[in-house]
Parts: structure tokens; sequence; C-alpha cells
């Protein structure tokens, strides 16, 4: 674990199971301690470890319950060149505090500091310490299960947005600091627009997509994501050929929309962006070089095809950023590596979506004259032909009542018609997008329940994918019947209902279920990385914090507030009643 993440990752831990924390451990950590800066060098800090003394001298529930406590006494009359005025001591006793919280962390010990302790001549009695050590405060140590779903962490689970911006996140550097006095002077005008643009509810979204994202493209940029990414599934013989192309395939998708936006961050979400682009830059080259140890399988067995296409949309919301700073040596590898994808017969469903995708990127982002047009005519006549109706598809000769229409079809469509010049019917497409949009927003309940059905609910929210695009490119904005920010509220509670500590492993990967592991729900073909369509929720956060689909309280959704009584418009049809 490096500093940074220790410092970032570190969190307050209240609660603690049962087993022990060892003599080695504790010793560790006091040893952290040790090693924090002490006024003039004179280490007047003492540490009592306490597991077993009455614990009722405290009133407090959460040293009651910890395996173990180190308090933490310092040296009060030492006589240093400041002078205790200063209260050397006390800063110098929080500087080893903070190193021992640092050091707990990074050894997957939980840890709180906690200052609400009894007075400390009360303490010195009890415990025996001598008159000239102050206790200044005690650290509860223990161990925790990483499986909880701690609701404390979790945005609407306060009553308001306010409170949980009060008492949940850190401020950002902007809000903190200062410049030559107290009182507020920004240096220039871009600083204090940036310090405007902070919104807790997409400060949120963002720190709940990079941690899904972290550990696909950190490992695959270093080129160890085949040696750390664990291998889940029914059927890994099979699936363990094409699984880190799905990891990294379906990760840039979801990020790539706010990796490409430059307009709207603060200077700290500028220095997370710089190195995830770095990072998503990092890895597509290491996909597509035949030396890495993380090269990609592009042309064996059916699967590469689905996430070479995911890759290629990927791109193409983020051409700047993902093509254009590309080293031309990577473009060149990549634009071979998924013209192999050709020699793949795609299933007829909304696989020829994906073949035709190739052909669009191909078109749009390499040569208009290597496109095979025939592809990109096929699958969109096809879908022409298996339209049902009221912004459904079938997903071959069959109907199918899942989330498919969310996670490709509409999706792809879109793009399609956005990118190729001679299929001119974009606004029929558009129209049926929003008309399924509508309809699925209706299916999100105010717990953030939608219905458990059809396949590849492990994709998590990623099954609300056109939902998230849709709003991360606008399209909403203009829609009388589909009000953004119940899509925003929509979201939100289907991540709080999805987000715990429970769906992901102990080094952070995702695992197989919806809101925990739960394998049954598993087909065949999913595995670790297709889990991570569940990025496709995120595209979101590419819209600006200033912008109105974050502003405001949360609004209920569409049927609860009919169910509550509102005197709501009824819904309709798109294509509406026919004449007898």
């Amino acid at each position: 674990m490096t500093l940074e993440e220790a410092i970032y990752g570190r969190r307050s831990i209240r609660k603690f199971n049962d087993k022990e924390v060892s003599d080695e451990s504790i010793r560790t950590l006091i040893d952290a301690a040790i090693q924090a800066p002490s006024a003039c060098n004179l280490q007047g800090w003492k540490f009592l470890v306490v597991r077993k003394s009455d614990r009722k001298i405290f009133h407090n529930e959460i040293l009651s319950h910890a395996p173990a406590i180190i308090l933490v006494t310092y040296k009060n009359d030492a006589v240093s060149t400041t002078g205790t005025s200063h209260k050397d001591y006390v800063q110098s006793a929080a500087a080893a505090i903070e190193n021992m919280l640092l050091m707990a962390y990074s050894k997957g010990i939980g840890a709180c500091w906690i200052c609400d302790i009894p007075d400390s001549t009360v303490l010195q009695l009890h415990f025996h310490i001598p008159n000239n050590y102050e206790v200044l405060a005690a650290v509860a140590l223990g161990y925790y299960d990483e499986n909880t779903n701690t609701k404390a962490q979790k945005l609407f689970h306060e009553t308001t947005e306010e409170k949980f911006d009060l008492h949940r996140r850190k401020y950002t550097v902007e809000e903190c600091t200062y410049f030559e006095t107290y009182k507020k002077n920004y240096r220039d005008k871009e600083q204090l627009r940036e310090c405007s643009k902070h919104n807790v509810v997409r400060d949120y979204w963002v720190k709940c997509m990079l941690k899904v994202a972290d550990p696909v493209l950190r490992n695959c940029a270093e080129g160890t994501l085949h040696k750390n990414m664990p291998l889940f599934g029914r059927n890994i013989k099979i699936t363990k050929n094409y699984a880190h192309l799905e990891a990294l395939s379906r990760t840039i998708l979801g990020i790539s929309p706010w990796l490409e936006n430059d307009s709207i961050t603060s200077v700290e979400e500028k220095r997370q962006k710089q190195k995830y682009r770095d990072w998503a830059r990092k890895s597509i080259a290491n996909a597509v070089n035949p030396m890495s140890p993380d090269c990609m399988n592009w042309n064996k067995g059916d699967q590469p095809l689905v996430d070479a296409a995911f890759l290629c949309l990927g791109i193409l919301q983020a051409k700047e950023q993902l093509w254009n700073n590309l080293d031309k040596v990577v473009q060149q590898n990549f634009v071979q590596a998924i013209k192999q994808t050709r020699v793949i017969l795609p299933w007829r469903s909304n696989w020829i979506l994906f073949s035709a995708m190739i052909e669009v990127f191909i078109y749009e982002m390499v040569d208009k004259e290597s496109c095979i047009k025939s592809v990109i005519d096929y699958a969109v006549s096809q879908f022409e032909q298996w339209y049902v109706g009221d912004g459904f598809y079938k997903d071959g000769d069959n109907f199918h009542f899942d989330y498919y229409e969310s996670i490709v079809i509409h999706p792809f469509l879109l793009e399609i018609v956005r990118y190729i010049p001679w299929i001119n019917d974009s606004k029929k497409y558009m129209e049926r997008a929003l008309r399924y949009s509508k309809i699925l927003l209706t299916f999100i309940g105010d717990d953030g329940c939608y219905p458990a059905i059809g396949r590849s609910l492990c994709y998590r929210g990623g099954v609300l994918h056109i939902l998230s695009k849709l709003a991360a490119f606008g399209a909403f904005e203009s829609n009388c019947e589909i009000d953004s920010k119940s899509v925003r509220t929509s979201l939100t509670n289907v991540l709080n209902r999805i987000m715990s500590d429970k769906i992901f492993d102990a080094n952070g990967w995702l695992k197989i279920g919806l809101v925990q592991e739960q394998s049954n729900l598993a087909e065949p073909y999913i595995n670790t990385g297709s889990l991570y369509m569940f990025m496709a929720m995120f595209m979101i956060t590419a819209i600006d914090s200033q912008n109105n689909f974050w502003q405001e309280g949360k609004i209920r959704d569409y049927s609860g507030r009919i169910w509550s009584g509102e005197n709501l418009i009824a819904d309709s049809s798109q294509e509406g009643w026919k004449k007898m």
C-alpha cells in the first residue's frame, strides 16, 4: 500500500469483531507512532495498552467493545525551546496518533481516534499513570467485517444532502485554504470558479466510480491485470481467455465520458482525472502490445468481438483523451487488434451491433474506405425488423424481457446513427430510446430496487446504461416527459442500494452478484471481467457539477408519485392507439 492510498483510504472504524489484535501488531503500531516528529525531539510520549482492564470508566461504547485500546500520554512538564504555552506536547502526541492510524489502516486493522475520555486526572488514578503524563487521547483498535454495509457512509441515508455535506465528506482544498489573510481572498477568479464547482452528490458518484475502476486500470496500466485479477465464474476454463478484455473494455466504456470532459473539475478532481487518463492510455497500449503480459485475446472464441466493440465505443466517447493522445504506434496496434475480430461470426442477436460498432469506429477514426459498410447496414436493417414498439426490440427472432435494450441495443443504435451519414434517421432512434428510458425509469423504486428479471443481473447498475448515457449527453434536458433530476434521484437510489463493501473482495475486485456475493445469479458467460459492465452506470459523472441535473433535493419516482396521490398525466404508448 502506498502512502497516498493510506492517506485517502483511511477511515474511522467504530465497530469491531471479536478477533484479537496481536502483541506484534500493537508493537508495529507503536513503533510507527514513535517515528513521528516531536517538539525538540524530546519524545515525551508513553503508550498504555489496555485489553482486559475495567472499561466502565470510559463511558464510551466504542472503547467498551474494542479488542484493544492504546492510551496516548505525553509528558507535560518538559522544558522545550518553545515552552509548554504552545502545547508542544499536544502537537507531538497528535503526530504520533496519526502515524498510528495510517499504519493500522495499511495492516488491515480498524482504528478510531477518541478524545471523548474522562479527565486525565481520573485516568491517571485508575491506571496508575504518573501525574506529569497527561492522557491526551485513546485509540480503539480491532478488526472489522469488510463486508459490512455501513449505512452511515451512504449519501442518501442522511435526511438531507446538507447533513451529509457537513458530517461525511472531506472538504476540498479550496474550502479550507486562505492566502495571506484569513479573509477569503482567492488569488484569482479561476480559483473562485473551481470552489463553486463542488457538488456533494456528484462527488459521491465520482468516488464510487473510481473505487470500482481503480483495480482494473491500475493493474492493466502496470501490466499486472492477468496476474492480479481473480477469476470467478461457473465456466472459468473458457471465460479466462477473455475475462481481462471484458474488465478493461467495460471500465473504459463507463469512465470515458468523465475522462474526456475538461471543463467541470476542481483542482482535486483534475489531479484524479489526470492519473486515470494516464492509466487508461497505458492500459490500452498494453492491451494491444504483443510483448506486454496484459496483451489481450482479440480473435479466439466469440467474446472478444463483444468487448472490442465496448472498447471502441468507450474510445469514441473520449476521442481527444483516449485516441488523439495515444502514441501512433499504439493506434496502429489497436486498429490491427480490432480488425482481428472480423473473423468472429456474430450470433443473430444484439451481437450484430458489436460487429457494426467496430466498423463504425474504423469509419470514424481510421479510414472511411476500409470500413465494411454492409455490416453496419445489416445490423440497422435487422433491428428495424425486430422493433416491436413502445421502445422495445426483440433480441433476435424472439422477444426477451430483460435489460438488453438498455445495456446494448439503444446505446449502440444511437452511436451508429450519430456517426454514419447514410443512416439519417437519428430522430426516430432517439425518440425510441427516450420512450424506453421513461418506462425503465418507472421500474426503479424509491428504495433503489428494480425488477430482478432476465439475463445479466450481475451487471448491477450497468443494466441502466441507457439512462446514464442519455443523461450524460444532455438528452433529457429538452424532453418534457422525463425530468433529468428524477433520473439523478433514481440512479442515485440504485447506487446506494448496490454500493457497499459486500460487492468487493478484500483487494477491491467486484464479486459476482447484485448486492453482495450471489453466485447463483451468474449465467455461464459471467465472470469477474463481465461484472465491470457496472461502470456504464457512471457516465453521468461527466455532467458539470453546476448543471441543473445535480441541483436541488430528491424527486420521487413517477410510479411512487402516482401511488402517493399526485394527479399526474397518464402515461401513454409512443405509437399511440390505432383507429378501428
